[in-house]
């Protein structure tokens, strides 16, 4: 299938051949002949093997399902002989002996592990291998292996037509034909290039889909744009002081608040600033104060 590189030359292209058409004869961004019909060559080289490409692709994900299926199949055989092996009756095998043959076909450990896409086909291409030291009676059966022979030749021949044969060469090909769009397009922007004074720096390159360079600034200009970018800095350290300072503000007057509240608690009188229900207010301290007599000291008048 068209690949993301392939698909971004080819628009690209598209694009250059579309700018050129609107250019008069006397523009001197026109390309020349030679150069138009060389870009309008490889774009449809282009555009014809990211088709063939493409249709090659269908057919390796057809192949890469059917092999998909092949290997489950293969998979559920070998199950079949798992199963064999450990099926045999203690009687007629003994436990040592029985390992060796789960180790002849793969097996470590007699147990069946995980099975993942190249253990799977290790342990078949195990399975139907040359196990003549092994009593007959503790193989695999002919038919079993027989058919596993079949499955693996089945699978290599769909692998192969899925990684490799006409779908290989297809984008063998259209990986020839990006090459030489991309040596075309670079011709292209030289060309922009020699034709103004701006050499690469001419804005004309981004209307085919090139970055023009940026050109040299002055000493002046470099220093005005640091001024502004100081200046936008100071303002962004000001804001984030003034903002500091309000929330050191909000702090306090809520420390402040909370002061008033608790001495509310403690002497309601004094924070009402008045004396209600009869109650007496506090004595001043500048205030005379009458003592009190003692019981001793009080004279009874006759």
């Amino acid at each position: 299938m068209p690949s993301l590189e392939s698909h971004t030359i080819a628009s690209q292209v598209k694009l250059v051949q579309s700018v050129d058409d609107g250019r008069a004869a006397a523009d001197p961004f026109k390309l020349p002949a030679s150069l138009r019909s060389q870009v309008d060559l490889n774009g449809a080289a282009l555009g014809a093997t990211d088709a063939a490409a493409l249709k090659t692709e269908s057919v390796r994900t057809g192949k890469s399902g059917e092999a998909r299926d092949v290997l489950a199949r293969i998979l559920g055989l070998l199950r079949d002989g798992y199963r064999g092996i450990r099926g045999l009756r203690s009687d007629v095998i003994p436990d040592w002996l029985r390992m060796e043959v789960f180790a002849a076909y793969g097996w470590t450990g007699g147990l069946l592990g995980t099975f993942s896409h190249p253990r799977i086909l290790s342990l078949a291409r195990t399975g139907v291998a040359d196990h003549s030291q092994i009593n007959p009676a503790f193989r695999y059966p002919d038919e079993l292996v027989a058919e596993l022979s079949k499955a693996l030749t089945l699978y290599d021949g769909l692998e192969a037509d899925a990684n490799t044969g006409p779908r290989e060469a297809a984008i063998q090909e259209r990986n020839l034909k990006l090459k030489a769009a991309e040596t075309t397009l670079s011709r292209v922007r030289f060309f922009y290039c020699s034709a103004s004074d701006d050499t690469d720096c001419t804005k004309e390159l981004s209307k085919i889909g090139f970055q023009p360079r940026r050109a040299r600034r002055s000493p002046e200009v470099v220093a005005e744009e640091a001024k502004k970018r100081q200046e936008r800095r100071d303002e962004r350290l000001a804001k984030k002081q003034q903002r500091e300072e309000d929330k050191q503000t909000k702090i306090a007057n809520r420390h402040n608040r909370a002061a008033q509240n608790a001495l509310s608690k403690v002497f309601p009188a004094a924070a009402a600033g008045n004396v209600e229900g009869g109650t007496s207010p506090r004595p001043s301290a500048s205030a005379p104060q009458t003592p009190i007599a003692a019981a001793g000291d009080v004279e009874l008048s006759a």
